[in-house]
């Protein structure tokens, strides 16, 4: 047992053990209480002895389990792969390509939760966090450049008493490292507000997310926050440092005032801008890509109505139910009995719910040639009861659905899907036609009865090729009902326990969930990573448009005086208006440019995280583009109408 069930439900009781208990409708002796806070892998609450003869069990019928293993001491990961390798080979002769590539891949524990894809996310995260650093890094150094300039007779001065070149760079850079570590430490109090909030999301929308997944900020994380704040000060600071370093009266009588531009800041602050804009652009883009991702991934829209669904699931343990004839008669009398219970007017069952993932693999058509096995059609397939169509409203576009006539002596039946309909009998019609699922134990051939239409079936919100099997013909052993009835669907749980009961006590519901609940938590990490990815979006855009700006705010106070002397020889608003639009636009097309071109290597990058969505997509490259020309309009805007409001007169004065 785990420590915090056997508080709550054992009251603490140290004579527990050797207590004999019910677990999946088995008796059960308690030999021990794990200490406080265990649980592995994930969220168990207990844990009991794997019973599957691995003798006598088919290999596809047997649980799904996971491997760990301790490496002994001097031993590496590449030395355990390679003891496995005859293993690998073995089972791959056994089952064959299509089932096993005949590869083992050993992975630490946490790159194994995390997966091939979650790891993909997580650096195309730390890339992003990257883009709006520098993003930060050249706005700030814009800044300080513009700082310089102000303080032209400063420096100047400094040196003339003597000031080594040195001495003034540390002086410029010392100032930005106060303002640093100040921004450091408010920026770690923030962050670790915003890990409270992620561990808080994590444990609401994740099913299974491992207890030892803590989102919090130790010394290793705050090193690298504060030596990376260091550097980014480093980075931003330098320029205008350098810059500042090198005063001349020469160059100060050349600027005239209290003031210099100097071509090399505008050069300097010319090109920071158009880097600024660019990575705005690249992290826009991504942003976009995966945002529609995620919305093809989260829709409400699954292909059928679910607004008054609720679902739960049961499973038949180890052990249990061992003859498929047993298995086809629970499911049978379960769904019959749930139907008679009242306030219930639809109940089926199906292995994997609409959007939630399910079962693929090969599939052969009858009469066709592939010649090589990776030629196959890979199809999605679920596994329902007869009244599964009827509960969800879905009408068959073609022949018939499942019936009293399909049960485990008949001829073996499936429905398809129009999408799988117009893929694979293009032309044709599928009814009548046979299949075959390549890796089933039982090699049988299933004659196609009828077509309906398309619904979603994988968590990544995509129409593929589907077929649907009678629980009546091939049974699954975990299985989720789907309940309609009357009122709040919440209602309709204790009916169902009630039939449950009846069929066998020793069973018990779980995921007990109205289906867009359910819809919510399977496509819990899609969501997070694109929130995510929207803030970040966000910020590099108001990073980009304040740095336009400052530039832009710089740019028209340097030429204050010139704009006065065109304004006194009769320059009008559209002439000013373009001289100030065209500092402007240069940069932002340029920077756009760059981004656009170096966007489609980045959603290459992303490969199967982005789903069914097209790195190339126009619409959102010309949505990308559409944003960052309306952010760069509104940032030039109040430079643009400060330099239209100068007077001639107070310019030439102007300093």
């Amino acid at each position: 047992l785990s420590y915090d069930l056997w508080q709550e439900r054992f009251d603490a009781d140290a004579t527990v053990i050797g207590r004999v208990v019910r677990v999946n409708g088995k008796a059960s002796e308690v030999v021990g209480v794990m200490p406080e806070g265990y649980t592995f892998p994930s969220r168990a609450a207990l844990w009991i002895a794997n019973q599957q003869d691995p003798i006598r069990t088919p290999r596809n019928e047997g649980v799904d389990t996971q491997l760990f293993g301790r490496l002994a001491p001097d031993v590496s990961p590449d030395q355990v792969q390679q003891a496995l390798a005859p293993v690998a080979a073995a089972i791959k002769a056994e089952v064959g390509q299509q089932a096993f590539n005949g590869h083992f891949e050993v992975v630490p524990i946490a790159a194994a939760f995390i997966g091939d894809e979650g790891g993909t996310l997580i650096m195309t995260l730390l890339v992003a966090v990257g883009f709006v650093l520098l993003i930060a890094c050249a706005n700030v150094s814009n800044l300080l450049l513009a700082r310089s300039a102000y303080r032209v007779r400063e420096t100047t001065v400094r040196s003339a008493l003597g000031a080594s070149r040195s001495r003034l760079v540390l002086h410029m850079l010392a100032e930005g490292f106060v303002i640093s570590a100040i921004a450091t430490v408010i920026g770690l109090l923030l962050a670790s507000i915003a890990l409270d909030g992620m561990q808080i999301a994590m444990d609401r929308m994740f099913d299974d997310s491992p207890t030892w997944w803590k989102f919090a900020i130790d010394y290793r994380v705050a090193a690298v926050a504060i030596g990376t704040a260091f550097l980014a000060t480093l980075v931003a600071g330098l320029p205008a440092a350098i810059r500042a370093s090198r005063p001349s009266l020469d160059s100060l009588l050349r600027d005239g005032g209290r003031m210099g531009t100097g071509l090399a800041i505008g050069r300097i602050a010319w090109g920071l801008v158009v880097a600024e804009v660019a990575l705005a652009c690249l992290l826009l883009g991504v942003a976009a890509l995966m945002t529609k991702s995620m919305l093809n991934a989260t829709s409400a829209d699954v292909g059928v109505e679910t607004g008054d669904i609720m679902t739960a699931r049961v499973g038949l343990t180890a052990g249990t139910y061992v003859e498929k004839a047993d298995q086809i008669r629970f499911w049978e009398t379960l769904v019959s009995r749930i139907e008679a219970q009242p306030g219930i007017t639809h109940a089926a069952v199906t292995n994997s719910l609409p959007g939630h993932g399910t079962g693929d693999g090969p599939v052969s058509v009858e009469g066709r040639d592939y010649g090589d096995d990776a030629t196959k059609p890979f199809i999605n397939h679920l596994t329902v009861s007869p009244s599964y169509f009827e509960a969800f409203r879905i009408k068959p576009v073609q022949g018939r659905l499942f019936d009293t006539r399909d049960h485990q002596d008949s001829m073996p039946v499936t429905v398809i899907n129009e999408f799988m309909a117009k893929s694979l009998f293009p032309g044709e019609s599928p009814i009548g036609r046979r299949i075959k699922f390549d890796l089933a134990e039982e090699q049988m051939w299933f004659t196609i009865v009828g077509v309906v239409p398309d619904v979603v079936m994988d968590e990544d919100g995509a129409i593929d090729e589907g077929v649907y099997i009678s629980v009546l013909q091939r049974p699954e052993r975990f299985m989720s009902i789907v309940l309609r009835g009357e009122g709040d669907p919440r209602s309709l749980v204790a009916p169902v326990r009630t039939a449950l009961a009846q069929t066998d006590p020793d069973l018990a519901l779980y995921w007990l969930r109205t289906f867009d609940e359910s819809r919510l938590i399977r496509t819990a990490g899609f969501r997070l990573i694109g929130t995510m990815f929207m803030v970040f979006a966000g910020v590099a855009l108001v990073l980009a448009a304040a740095g336009l700006f400052g530039v832009l705010a710089f740019h028209v106070g340097q030429r204050t005086r010139e704009i006065g002397v065109r304004r006194a020889l009769g320059a009008d608003n559209r002439r000013i208006l373009r001289m100030v639009m065209r500092a402007s636009g240069v940069q932002i097309l340029i920077g756009v440019a760059i981004g656009m071109t170096l966007l489609p290597l980045m959603g290459r990058a992303l490969g199967d995280v982005l789903g069914e969505v097209s790195p190339y997509d126009a619409g959102i490259y010309g949505l990308v583009v559409a944003l960052m020309v309306a952010v760069a309009i509104a940032a030039t805007f109040v430079p643009t109408r400060r330099a239209l409001k100068v007077d001639p007169a107070a310019a030439l004065r102007y300093e």
